[in-house]
């Protein structure tokens, strides 16, 4: 019998850390409980923790899930449970909010039952995101010369008065 401090392998793309194993019989047995173990601590995670980790509501989360963001969701009992993997896609998904995107364009990369984001759709946004702003910058920077402008107007009117 030998036992294990910490085990560290990849499920699905998402690098799984068990802190816990016994080993007892032979490699396949140990993979195979070392991957229901610890898939098992690491999908373990609740909404609450969910959101506590991401800074996501709960609700939000919901919302995610509802959408289709998060893939489908597993259930212990009438709880849904959650993995490492939900945390990054959360972190995506409020990352690509705070730059300026919506859920409904979120949607399309976040397929449901990948693992991944479809990156070359989320480069293809991205891009189309920087055309806006630049024309944004442009608009912006018209309006600030014309305010600029009638500012000249305003201080010519104001020493006249």
């Amino acid at each position: 019998m030998c036992s294990v401090s910490i085990v560290q392998f990849f499920v699905s793309g998402v690098r799984v850390i068990c802190n816990e194993y016994r080993y007892s019989e032979g490699k396949d047995y140990l993979f195979a409980t070392m991957v229901q173990r610890c898939v098992t601590k690491v999908g373990s995670m609740y909404i609450g923790e969910l959101a506590k980790n991401t800074g996501a509501s709960p609700k939000a989360i919901r919302l995610y899930e509802s959408m289709g963001l998060l893939g489908n969701g597993v259930r212990r009992g009438i709880y849904r449970v959650y993995s490492e993997r939900h945390v990054a896609q959360v972190r995506l998904i409020k990352q690509a909010q705070t730059m300026g995107f919506k859920l409904a364009d979120v949607a399309p990369v976040m397929r449901v039952g990948r693992v991944e984001p479809d990156w070359a759709l989320l480069m293809q946004q991205v891009e189309h995101k920087r055309s806006e702003i630049g024309r944004e910058i442009v608009r912006l920077q018209q309006l600030d010369l014309q305010l600029q402008d009638i500012n000249v107007e305003i201080r010519v009117c104001a020493k006249l008065a």
